[in-house]
């Protein structure tokens, strides 16, 4: 299959976690700008391929997460990387301080000299700026970097940013070659005039530093050659890792929403029992407030009614006895077990001695009940 592209350099973007690395990405990929991104988990990228002197370059963009717990798995992606976006907000002075970290985790996590951009993000908040443009300038000539202010939101400098490294990258990889090119010229050009020597008769010493002069070029190609064949490896396995990082990453994301959807289900199950609990409840305080009813409507009757009681009033006079019974602090209420028991056989067996039961009842009402 025919490539639809001439060179494929790898980016990749840090910075402490909201300063807008996501964002950016989106705005200048997907011309889109997201309100409200999630933060990003381990790793992500999105591909863009764009012209630059004549040529065109497929960029893979990997937009990395800020937490410090996730800095093992970004410096894996630091390796083979041609340019790094190191971001800032200029409303968060910590997030610019902490500039230098991601320089000496980048520089101890790869042996290439890879070449870098400085953007301080969200220069729309100017009102809330804690850190200025000059401050950021400064930084960027201490570290040999290129320097944008920028905003995701409004799209001020995202393309620019972009083309000036990739095209500082470019112009970095022309002049390994030319130096390159220039090694085999000079091997060529030395190779002919040897030739031309060895036809004619040339005196030893001249001989020899010529064969001198051709084994060290032979080396240096050698040794060229040697360094490509190693980047080709390097990139296959890169490849290979990317492949491997991604179906890592989908595996997580599919984890994570697994995850979400069981606590969905759990908070449901909760709010459900939640919800009857508060019923049961309710039903309680329903039924106590009944219970309440008829012991006022009973205390009531027994007042107005002397002599005799109905079965119904009868009933309710031996329930109302038996609840009292059963108070917890019964023991402490009352200790004379005898009141309750002839109450309640006085109510059951001989109800025309109601006048007695009437006068003991209406004590322990008094006393103990309210």
């Amino acid at each position: 299959m025919e490539k639809d592209y001439d060179i494929l350099f790898k980016l990749i973007i840090v910075g402490d976690t909201l300063v807008g690395k996501s964002s950016l990405l989106s705005k200048y990929v997907d011309e889109l700008f997201l309100k409200s991104i999630e933060p990003t988990i381990g790793v992500d990228f999105k591909v863009k391929t764009i012209k630059v002197k004549e040529k065109y370059i497929k960029l893979q963009i990997w937009d990395t997460a800020g937490r410090e717990k996730f800095h093992n798995i970004i410096t894996r992606y630091f390796r083979g990387s041609s340019g790094i976006l190191l971001l800032y907000d200029i409303t968060n002075k910590e997030s610019f301080k902490n500039i230098s970290k991601w320089i000496k985790l980048n520089e101890n996590s790869t042996s290439k000299e890879n070449i870098k951009v400085l953007v301080g993000n969200k220069c729309d908040l100017d009102d809330n700026r804690v850190v200025s443009e000059e401050e950021g300038k400064k930084l960027a000539d201490d570290y040999d970097m290129i320097f944008f202010e920028a905003s995701a939101k409004t799209g001020k400098n995202i393309n620019e940013i972009f083309y000036s490294l990739v095209t500082k990258i470019v112009n970095s990889e022309n002049e390994k070659s030319q130096i390159t090119n220039k090694t085999k010229d000079l091997f060529n050009r030395n190779l002919i005039t040897n030739e031309k020597k060895e036809k004619e008769v040339l005196p030893d010493d001249n001989y020899n530093k010529n064969n001198k002069e051709i084994d060290k070029l032979n080396n240096l190609l050698k040794e060229e050659k040697l360094k490509n064949e190693n980047l080709s490896k390097k990139n296959e396995i890169l490849e290979k890792e990317l492949k491997k990082e991604k179906d890592e990453n989908k595996l997580i994301k599919e984890k994570l929403k697994q995850l979400d959807l069981e606590l969905s289900k759990k908070i449901k199950e909760l709010d459900i029992e939640k919800n009857k609990n508060h019923e049961n409840f309710n039903n309680l305080n329903n039924i106590n407030i009944i219970k309440d009813k008829e012991i006022n409507e009973l205390k009531e009757k027994l007042s107005r009614y002397p002599f005799e009681l109905n079965e119904g009033e009868k009933m309710m006079t031996i329930n109302f006895i038996s609840d009292i019974q059963k108070i917890n602090n019964y023991s402490i209420i009352c200790k004379n077990t005898d009141v309750f028991m002839l109450l309640k056989k006085n109510c059951m067996k001989n109800i025309k001695n109601f006048m007695k039961v009437k006068i003991i009842l209406q004590f322990m009402v008094k006393k103990y009940i309210n």
